[in-house]
């Protein structure tokens, strides 16, 4: 039997560590104004010398089905920053990992 499981939370984890915002809000921004049936945890694991991340907040006003959170993270490397977003999930949840400056589609959820 070919059963479709239905998807109703997603979290994205999104590890950051630039001087720069404009791939991060890239990233936000594309996601943000799609039109989703399900609801968003997006995690922006930032490392903590980059100061100008939290200024992206203020940009994108809250949203039934987006929740944006920023979590500093004082590990090196990506890999430690995406383990630390991991433990801020529930186990069992769903969750993808985007880079900043990558685009998804999230219609078919």
């Amino acid at each position: 039997m070919n059963k479709k499981t239905s998807i109703d939370k997603l979290s994205i984890i999104t590890p950051f560590k630039e001087r720069s915002n404009n791939k991060l809000f890239e990233t936000i921004n594309f996601i943000y104004k799609q039109n989703l049936n399900i609801s968003i945890n997006h995690l922006i694991l930032y490392d903590h010398s980059c100061s100008k991340v939290l200024k992206i907040d203020e940009i994108f006003p809250p949203k039934e089905n987006y929740f944006l959170s920023f979590i500093s993270t004082n590990r090196k490397g990506i890999y430690n920053a995406i383990n630390k977003g991991l433990d801020n999930l529930k186990k069992d949840s769903y969750y993808i990992v985007i880079g900043a400056g990558d685009l998804i589609f999230l219609n078919n959820l």
